[in-house]
């Protein structure tokens, strides 16, 4: 599938290609699993329905805490919409940012 980030503007951040089939909605929010070694992740919440997906995540390292919010909506059987809200307070320091996602299915089989 082709995946396509924007950021709270509508401004095309990435996008890239990525092999998870149109059953596969669970995966397509990254998990705290896949965070660098020195953060430790909880998660907060995590509703999977037919329509969509709600996931929370909490990240904390010796330095560092991130919170991680995606809602995803499966808006077709090849379209999946959603948005990522992310917060970091890192060195005394607070940062905000809101991403706008969209999943596109763009062929059935991985090569």
């Amino acid at each position: 599938m082709l995946a396509v980030v924007h950021d709270a503007g509508g401004d095309k951040m990435q996008s890239f290609f990525t092999c998870n089939q149109q059953t596969d909605l669970a995966r397509l929010a990254p998990q705290p699993a896949n965070l660098p070694r020195e953060f430790s992740c909880t998660q907060e919440s995590r509703q999977l329905t037919a329509g969509g997906e709600d996931l929370a995540f909490t990240c904390k390292s010796q330095v560092s805490t991130i919170n991680v919010a995606y809602q995803l909506q499966r808006n077709s059987d090849s379209l999946v919409t959603g948005t990522m809200k992310l917060s970091s307070d890192a060195g005394g320091k607070h940062q905000e940012s809101t991403t706008n996602i969209v999943y596109q299915w763009v062929q059935a089989n991985c090569v």
